[in-house]
Formats: structure tokens, C-alpha cells, sequence
């Protein structure tokens, strides 16, 4: 894999009372937008929930509000099963590998990839940010944006 030092933005997604914070997520992506220039295109992670899993409903409702949002501001936006991106960019959970270590294994490639944005992947919390950023790239060189 390419690695680059081509420094990346990094946002969190905005939380309210537990959920997706809508009007935020529509100023950030607004934002993007004027600095672009053009329309953006976006690629979502394609979630689902295990039956009786806890906090299913809030956690689709926050998915529905990125769905909402995207739509309302007419971006153009893919939906990415983890059995996609996930091995294309060398992040298929191994064999007696726990989520943990695999969660890990995402931090450190993000590091890798965007060395000037290491600190954005530094904690144990921030799997997210890197499963995001990398998520986004498998998205790009799908595109053709990167070779």
C-alpha cells in the first residue's frame, strides 16, 4: 500500500443527547462544501445491528440522520459493507484477533497513511476516526481519485 504525508481533515461526528447532532453534520458538510467548490460525494459504512443488541434502535437512528442529512443536502453517497473495504485495505479481522486488536491494527495504518495526522489516531478511542479516514480512502482509489 501507498504510503503519503499528504495531510487529511479530521472531524468528529457531532453528538447530542446521545445521537447524531443533524444541524452540526449539516454545517460541517455545508462547510466542506463552499471549500470544495462542488458538490461533495461521500461514502457511508454500511452498518447493521445484531438482533437484541443494546442500544440498537438509538444507533439506527443515528445512521438514519447521516442517511437524512446526505440526502437533504444532495450528496451523492455510496453505502460500503465492512466485507468490502475492510480486506481491500488490509483490515480483515485475523484469525484469534479481537475487535480490540483489530480496532488497533485501523489506528495504526491511519498513522502510517497520514503521518502528519498521527495525533488524530493516537488514543484508543479515536478507532473510529481511523476506520473513517480509511474507509474514505478505499473510497477514493475505488473512484480513481488515487492510484
Amino acid at each position: 500500500m501507498e504510503i503519503t504525508t499528504r495531510k487529511i481533515q479530521v472531524y468528529d461526528t457531532p453528538v447530542k443527547d446521545g445521537s447524531v447532532d443533524g444541524v452540526k453534520l449539516t454545517a460541517i458538510i455545508d462547510q466542506l462544501n463552499f471549500q470544495a467548490g462542488r458538490r461533495l460525494q461521500a461514502v457511508v459504512e454500511q452498518v447493521g445491528s445484531l438482533p437484541r443488541q443494546q442500544g440498537a434502535f438509538a444507533f439506527g437512528l443515528s445512521t438514519g440522520k447521516i442517511h437524512g442529512v446526505l440526502d437533504a443536502l444532495g450528496i451523492v453517497y455510496v453505502l460500503a459493507p465492512p466485507s468490502q473495504w475492510k480486506p481491500a485495505m488490509g483490515l480483515r479481522r485475523l484469525l484469534n484477533e479481537s475487535q480490540g486488536d483489530n480496532k488497533s491494527r485501523a489506528r495504526r495504518l491511519a498513522q502510517e497513511l497520514w503521518p502528519e495526522n498521527a495525533a488524530d489516531f493516537a488514543r484508543v478511542k479515536d478507532d473510529g476516526r481511523a476506520e473513517s479516514a480509511i474507509l474514505g480512502r478505499w473510497f477514493a482509489t475505488k473512484m480513481g481519485w488515487l492510484c
